[in-house]
């Protein structure tokens, strides 16, 4: 699992019922959803504020950033990332396991047809591919649609 190495590590997690990816060295921590808190005036794609050992950290729902209503609200994981000067959780269904790349039994390609914080798809010989989530590169375009963590509409209305 060391990339020093030349090899590269994912964690495969589930996010309505389908498989995705991240880079193991895009995640700090994998925590739970519970103790999970409200955040007053929250974007619809924020579902609360976790407690860190003392850092606050806002959770994204992943599901919301990926696919229209309804949401199935079944999350039971947060991969926590480090996003310039904060951390930042996205919550997901389930966390599968960590698959190391293999290339004589997995493939990486470029993603077709994917959000731009989709790039490329892992796949095993045997399965079907799973995309690898940019998590950074979420991060950076949820702040750039003016979808961070706060709706401030309200307040440049006044």
């Amino acid at each position: 699992m060391d990339e020093r190495e030349g090899r590269k590590a994912f964690i495969v997690f589930h996010v309505r019922g389908l498989p995705y990816a991240c880079r193991l060295e895009e995640v700090k921590e994998i925590i739970s959803t519970k103790e999970l808190s409200p955040l007053p005036n929250a974007r619809d794609n924020v579902v609360g504020l976790r407690n860190l050992r003392g850092e606050v950290v806002p959770v994204v729902d992943l599901e919301r950033v990926l696919f229209p209503p309804p949401y199935n609200e079944n999350t039971s994981r947060v991969l926590v990332i480090d996003h310039e000067e904060l951390s930042l959780g996205f919550s997901v269904e389930s966390v599968d396991r960590i698959e190391e790349l293999d290339p004589e039994h997995h493939t990486l390609t470029p993603a077709e047809d994917s959000p731009p914080f989709i790039k490329e798809t892992l796949q095993r010989e045997d399965s079907i591919p799973v995309p690898v989530v940019e998590m950074e590169l979420l991060a950076s375009q949820l702040e750039l649609e003016g979808r961070g963590f706060v709706d401030n509409s309200s307040e440049e209305k006044n």
